[in-house]
């Protein structure tokens, strides 16, 4: 698969997630360009959070990230384990419909093939 093939699946699950978010807090619409530079800037955001937990694995001379690594990411960035089950709980009815559903399991699918191929 080139770059561009798997930069063009990145943005497209991205734009999908955008979607399903934004739907869980009440926008009913969203421009194609806007949800173009949200799944962009999206996109950098997990880039960058990825590569500090790569650099902390590093660091510990690691060659695969562990939790901890993950942990002082979202330290990092001010993002508590509490927060994210919090919005885990909140989301959870949402992701429970069927096309949700679908559309999270193939972004885990799509996510274990791109940490693979690492």
């Amino acid at each position: 698969m080139s770059s561009s093939e798997s930069d063009a699946i990145r943005q497209q699950y991205m734009r999908r997630a955008l979607s399903i978010l934004l739907r869980g807090t009440n926008y009913d619409t969203a421009t194609a360009s806007s949800l173009d530079v949200l799944s962009t800037v999206g996109a950098l955001y997990m880039q960058t959070m990825f590569a500090h937990v790569h650099a902390y694995a590093e660091h510990a001379t690691r060659t695969r990230p562990n939790m901890n690594d993950v942990g002082r990411a979202l330290d990092e960035r001010r993002v508590s384990v509490g927060q994210l089950d919090s919005y885990r709980r909140t989301e959870a009815q949402i992701r429970s419909q069927p096309a949700v559903e679908a559309a999270v399991l193939r972004l885990h699918e799509q996510a274990e093939k791109w940490t693979s191929a690492d």
